[in-house]
């Protein structure tokens, strides 16, 4: 469900330097629009899958994720599901989810927009997210703050929870230009 912005450029580096042999990694199936696989660079342990609902409207996204996804994840044997985009409903377990939005959990923030569609995606942002996470087995956060928010938010949670901050790229490292 990362279709546009950091969230597929946060996968597509993640997958550039994943190390199959250090971390005892078989293969990596990815399940994407074809927009986003195309960005992924091509590699040996890297299966690339596009369904057609995937690309559909959010609605043919959701029915997929939520009811043929997990019986997808089940005939390719995989052991564990990472879901970086912060929402995952169906029953495969175990899952790993990812709190990368903070927008939906800001509710200061969300009224300055006053009654807007913005509004109300980070209101329905924030229902299925507070969802995802208290059903998954593991929630990663990205900042110490962006945990105790989110858990200020939606309450305590079962599964297991861990912080680990964002690296950043070499090419967004460039000197500066002179003014």
């Amino acid at each position: 469900n990362l279709r546009l912005g950091g969230g597929r450029t946060h996968l597509v580096e993640l997958l550039s330097v994943v190390d199959f042999d250090k971390h005892n990694i078989g293969k990596i199936i990815l399940w994407g629009s074809e927009e986003t696989l195309a960005l992924v660079e091509d590699r040996d342990r890297i299966e690339k899958r596009s369904p057609k609902e995937v690309s559909g409207n959010i609605l043919s996204r959701t029915f997929w994720q939520t009811y043929q996804l997990s019986s997808l994840l089940e005939k390719a044997g995989v052991d564990i599901l990472f879901s970086p985009g912060g929402t995952y409903w169906g029953g495969f377990k175990p899952s790993v989810t990812m709190s990368r939005n903070m927008h939906p959990f800001e509710w200061r923030e969300l009224r300055r927009f006053g009654f807007s569609t913005r509004t109300l995606k980070g209101i329905i942002q924030f229902f299925a997210q507070g969802f995802s996470y208290k059903r998954t087995q593991g929630l990663i956060f990205l900042t110490n703050y962006a945990k105790s928010s989110v858990l200020r938010s939606i309450g305590d949670i079962s599964g297991h929870t861990t912080m680990i901050p964002h690296g950043v790229s070499q090419r967004f490292k460039i000197e500066p230009k002179p003014q």
